[in-house]
């Protein structure tokens, strides 16, 4: 009775277990990231009944949540997955960091410097990836999201090394010339990228992003039509992933065909409404159509955006403190992003003291003027010359809080 008590206390454990992470997953919004935690035979399905088999730390997109299941894409299918065979990525790094402390292998340490990269806990990804390296010299995944993390630190020759001895070990390596194809990019040899992603879509053409990178490449070098094929094939061969509309999107900006643009930028938002760039163009085209609404609000989802700048936090917090629209102003919260903005940017940076501009005017719509002009006297004219920083000072003098005028 004992052994069948301590057994349904488990099973009992394990099935709160199981629906908080379903809960959890469920909270999760499309576009959102998640990992691969459990072996390939737990997985389920293809939609059409045929097996699949995804390995264990396989980075995968949350497309939508049906009863009990996830729906991915992998492959070029639309796959149901169990919500116990995956996790959020802040989940899965805690997932496994204890796995690797249980069990130290380099597929381990190799998994989690992947999830540390997608966190861009860069120098924890490193780490691990060496880890992985120690316990397996030829670990391929270690060496691609070590050399990727080498790519964004700008160590341009330590990633060369990693992803020319990836490519050694296993040429058929998508990720390999993925990444190979950021760092060559990176280092403006345009030509060379352009071969390095041509190979990765031939080993795997279902992935939007690969097509995506082919046309900002082409982009780049003039060539428009190819360009445009591109970006169509990554929507045709993903069509819930936002890279192929977002670049689109960003091409059609650029032409000023602004109809065009917003209906791409629109299709990126509704699938990924967390990437930085789809939120930032359309907060561009909502000031060029004079849409106060519309620009804050996409103002808020590219501050909320991982890849969120401090520009744009910025922007969003001197909307909140000065708009003409009472229903969009709300002083605290620009008061408290203006204060991060002040605190975490050095005084010899001449932005900071846009953001202390921004601080004042928070401090006013609090009705908080003496303050307000004391941040004022902060700003040194000499290194930012700006015509309203007078009329401010009227404003909070005769205690009234600065307004932008029309939008």
């Amino acid at each position: 009775r004992r052994i069948v008590q301590a057994r349904s206390s488990v099973a009992f454990a394990a099935c709160i277990w199981q629906l908080a992470l379903a809960v959890t997953l469920l909270a999760q919004q499309p576009g959102d990231r998640l990992f691969v935690i459990e072996a390939p035979h737990c997985l389920g399905a293809h939609m059409d009944g045929t097996e699949v088999a995804i390995p264990r730390g396989e980075l995968l997109t949350l497309e939508e949540v049906v009863p009990n299941y996830l729906a991915t894409r992998w492959q070029g299918h639309y796959t149901l997955l169990k919500p116990s065979a995956v996790l959020s990525t802040a989940a899965a790094a805690e997932y496994f960091g204890e796995l690797t402390r249980r069990q130290p292998t380099a597929q381990h340490f190799a998994i989690k410097a992947r999830v540390e990269h997608s966190l861009r806990n860069l120098d924890q990804a490193i780490a691990d990836a060496g880890r992985a390296l120690e316990i397996d010299a030829d670990c391929v995944m270690a060496l691609v999201f070590r050399a990727s993390a080498y790519v964004l630190q700008k160590e341009f020759d330590l990633a060369e090394a990693d992803i020319t001895r990836a490519l050694r070990i296993d040429p058929d390596s998508y990720l390999a010339f993925s990444v190979q194809f950021n760092l060559l990019e990176k280092t403006n040899r345009k030509d060379e990228a352009l071969a390095s992603v041509a190979r990765a879509i031939e080993i795997n053409p279902h992935r939007a992003l690969l097509f995506a990178n082919q046309g900002a490449v082409l982009l780049q070098l003039g060539k428009t039509d190819e360009a445009v094929a591109s970006f169509q094939r990554a929507i045709d061969v993903e069509p819930a992933s936002n890279y192929g509309y977002y670049y689109m999107g960003y091409h059609q900006y650029r032409l000023k065909e602004f109809e065009q643009a917003k209906a791409s930028l629109e299709n990126s938002a509704a699938l990924n409404p967390r990437h930085y760039w789809t939120q930032y163009y359309l907060f561009m085209l909502a000031k060029l159509e004079r849409d106060e609404v519309r620009y804050v609000r996409h103002l808020q989802l590219a501050c909320d955006a991982k890849d969120g700048t401090s520009s744009a936090r910025n922007l969003y917090a001197w909307a909140l403190a000065t708009s003409n629209r009472s229903e969009l102003r709300n002083g605290a919260k620009a008061l408290e992003i203006a204060r991060e903005l002040v605190e975490e940017t050095d005084e010899r940076n001449s932005m900071r003291l846009r953001y202390l501009k921004t601080l004042a005017a928070a401090q006013a719509e609090l009705g908080r003027f003496d303050e307000a002009i004391t941040t004022l006297d902060q700003i040194d004219s000499r290194r930012f010359r700006d015509v309203e920083i007078g009329q401010m000072y009227d404003d909070f003098d005769q205690g009234h809080a600065f307004r932008t005028g029309d939008f």
